[in-house]
């Protein structure tokens, strides 16, 4: 499966919770990078051997591999995202790298992002 068929598949409206699921751009890259850093995923997991945080870099990957899904609430606001990698496990196996959303987001969109990516 391509990321092309699976953005098809995910760019959809969820009427109950008025979250669009659509294809990451670059231009998300600073919000995405900013959520990520405001968590203690981000704190603990995405820093370098200096202590700074890379996380923008690291995703930026995901954004020119046009990998990215990110999660725009009613307002059009960046809400949350997810990194679908196709070939992520063993360079075979499709991988989903879920972006934290903190809760004074959105709630219940990780599980939303899960479950149409599916």
């Amino acid at each position: 499966m391509d990321c092309t068929t699976l953005f098809s598949a995910l760019e959809e409206r969820d009427e109950d919770m008025d979250v669009n699921i659509i294809k990451g751009e670059i231009e998300q890259l600073e919000v995405c990078a900013k959520i990520l850093e405001d968590t203690i995923l981000g704190q603990k997991y995405f820093k370098d051997r200096n202590d700074q945080y890379i996380g923008k870099s690291l995703l930026k990957e995901g954004f020119d591999e046009e990998e990215m899904v990110v999660a725009l609430d009613g307002d059009g606001s960046c809400v949350g995202f997810a990194w679908m990698i196709p070939r992520g496990i063993f360079h075979w196996f499709p991988y989903e790298e879920v972006g934290p959303i903190p809760d004074l987001y959105v709630p219940g969109v990780v599980t939303y992002l899960m479950m149409k990516s599916r």
